[in-house]
């Protein structure tokens, strides 16, 4: 899944422009997270005491979840202005910073 991330990319990068994100991709990192998930929950519901290499686990868990999101965030380009919103309409006006 790393190797698939890395070379979007190094493909991007060689056509010197953000190319669509293959379903492949995405499908990966959603597994790897959903897995992580599973782990992250199976470990919260056990009976067992709370341990220093137990809590350790859980953090290793999810900072592994935190990067998995973030690489799935980071394939999906910001939003522009000349997006419309979900109801068809032009783009939302821009909130002047309170």
């Amino acid at each position: 899944m790393l190797l698939g991330v890395c070379q979007y990319f190094q493909y991007c990068i060689a056509l010197r422009q953000r190319q669509s994100v293959p379903s492949k991709l995405i499908h990966s990192i959603d597994a790897a997270a959903a897995q992580v998930t599973r782990c992250n929950i199976a470990e919260t519901e056990s009976d067992a005491p709370a341990t220093p290499d137990r809590t350790l686990g859980e953090k290793s868990l999810r900072d592994t979840l935190h990067a998995l999101t973030g690489m799935r965030l980071s394939l999906h380009p910001p939003a522009t202005e000349s997006l419309a919103d979900s109801h068809g309409n032009g783009p939302a006006p821009r909130q002047k910073p309170a």
